[in-house]
């Protein structure tokens, strides 16, 4: 029943990226429900090899590595 309970929320957020052709290639022969699993595994492992994410953390990576243009000004929608 929709009211009878509190539904924990998701903790993934959306966002829109445009691709190189080549790895949205990669991408779109993925399977719909395995997409965002894909590209959250290749970032993450990117991040960390650049240490800008730590196995102690890979949910929430230190922001103090980047600067203050690469990081969105855009607040999340709400719900």
């Amino acid at each position: 029943m929709l009211l009878a309970g509190k539904k924990e929320r998701s903790k993934k957020i959306y966002r829109g990226f445009y691709f190189d052709e080549d790895i949205l290639n990669i991408i779109d022969r993925t399977p719909k429900n395995h997409k965002s699993e894909l590209v959250n595994e290749a970032l993450r492992k990117v991040f960390k090899d650049k240490g800008l994410l730590n196995n102690n953390n890979t949910k929430h990576p230190d922001t103090s590595l980047v600067t203050p243009t690469e990081t969105s000004s855009r607040r999340p929608r709400s719900q």
